[in-house]
């Protein structure tokens, strides 16, 4: 019987998928439950969740490459 081998590369980049999902959920009411003025602490928090979405869309593509079913024909 043949075994699965730990993916640590596929561990690893879950790991940060989930860092940036934390950092998503801790301020995405911030970004999209504004109403006031505009100020530099809010461009800076929508700098970053948009940062963080980008680098989520790279995890995913990872994470994607990593499932050995994605792989076969």
């Amino acid at each position: 019987m043949a075994s699965i081998a730990i993916n640590r590369q596929g561990l690893k980049e879950l790991s940060h998928f989930n860092v940036n999902s934390q950092f998503c959920q801790q301020y995405g009411t911030q970004a999209f439950n504004f109403s006031g003025e505009i100020t530099p602490q809010y461009q800076q928090i929508c700098a970053s969740f948009s940062e963080v979405i980008d680098d989520m869309m790279a995890d995913m593509q990872a994470l994607k490459k990593e499932i050995p079913v994605f792989g076969t024909k």
